[in-house]
Order: structure tokens, then sequence, then C-alpha cells
């Protein structure tokens, strides 16, 4: 339990739905992946601080792909990610949809591990 009080994830069936799903990362804690446009970096750095509570909690793992290493071939470390991620949250923009591999690799591998009960998918449209 954190030093504040109550763990942030109270809900007993969300704390279920995500430890049942996906695999555990290297720390035993289920990973969420982020998955967004790299137009679209600002959103994506105003959610990170509400995901870095939960990690504070020892709740989660938070993934983005500034987390890959200068040098490492980015798309098996996506790839990894991705296979391992519990839930994934993909910042949804026209930025988003109008990139080709948001649209043709990282939304048919999310949705498709969602389909077979292994990842929750949580779409955040950023704008109309």
């Amino acid at each position: 339990m954190p030093p504040w009080g109550e763990a942030p994830l109270r809900d007993p069936t969300l704390k279920e739905l995500i430890k049942s799903i996906g695999k555990q990362t290297m720390s035993n804690k289920p990973l969420v992946f982020i998955s967004y446009s790299h137009k679209d970096e600002v959103w994506k750095d105003r959610l990170k601080p509400y995901l870095t509570a939960l990690e504070m909690a020892d709740q989660v793992v938070v993934w983005d792909d500034r987390k890959i290493d200068e040098g490492d071939r980015w798309y098996p470390e996506i790839e990894k990610a991705m296979s391992q991620a519990a839930v994934a949250v993909c910042l949804i923009s026209a930025n988003y949809l109008a990139s080709k591999f948001c649209v043709k690799e990282e939304i048919p591998f999310l949705l498709d591990r969602e389909q077979k009960n292994k990842l929750l998918f949580i779409p955040v449209l950023l704008s109309p």
C-alpha cells in the first residue's frame, strides 16, 4: 500500500482484469503501452503523470517508444512491448490516424490481442 493511503486501483474488478490479461513484465507488474503519433507527444506528456502515480504505487510499468535506447532496433522493441502489454492506451488524433505505422501495425496487433482477451484497449480521442 502506498504511504498516502489506499492503492489507486481500488476497484477489484479493474485490478483483476489488469492482472489477468497480458503478460507480466520482468518486474511482475502489468505493462501499460502508450500508442501515439510523435506529432502528439505533448498529449502523451500530459497523460504520463497520471500513469506515473500508478507506477509509484507499484501497480504498473508504463512503456512508450521513448524508452527505446538509441541504436536499438526499434521495431522489435515496440513489438515486444505490445506483446507484453496488459493495457494499451491509444491517443487517437488526426495525426495518429494519418500514421501508417499506427494504423497498419499497432492498431491491428493491439485489437487482435483485445479480441483474445489478452489486453485492455483504451482509445483516448484527442480531437474531433
